[in-house]
């Protein structure tokens, strides 16, 4: 938390650094009394605004590679299948309504997940790569 709010405030720093502010001056009469209004605009107002709203998310998003998708059986035999020849890898076996699925543990980056997807492609023909948003107290 204290991280995030770090974070924002730095972030705020130096966007207003960073960006030419305009300052507009106004010039009313009141009551015979000159004043003047200063308003400044920030060019990124709405920028900052959707960095904070990403900032206090509690999520993130991670690539996972789903093995298969299908009845429990062949589920638990996928899994067992890939923990024989990558054992290195976690899997996992969730239910989500109709189907058992079996997917790798989580990537960080799409990248990573590429890296080793075309050896797991070639024992697992309907594997695939998909991304998903996930707590962030599940990875502690």
């Amino acid at each position: 938390m204290r991280y995030s709010i770090l974070m924002f405030f730095l972030l705020i720093k130096f966007l207003a650094q960073s960006q030419n502010n305009k300052i507009n001056f106004i010039t009313s009469k009141v009551e015979g009394e000159l004043s003047k209004i200063n308003f400044i605009e920030i060019d990124k107002l709405d920028s900052l605004l959707i960095i904070r709203s990403q900032l206090s998310k509690k999520t993130i998003k991670i690539y996972r590679i789903q093995l298969y998708s299908g009845n429990r059986n062949e589920s638990i035999n996928v899994e067992n299948k890939f923990k024989k020849i990558f054992p290195d890898i976690l899997t996992m076996n969730t239910y989500e309504q109709p189907y058992f699925k079996t997917k790798t543990d989580y990537f960080r980056t799409k990248l990573e997940a590429l890296k080793i997807f075309p050896k797991i492609k070639k024992n697992f023909k309907n594997s695939f790569i998909y991304e998903e948003n996930i707590d962030i107290s599940n990875l502690e």
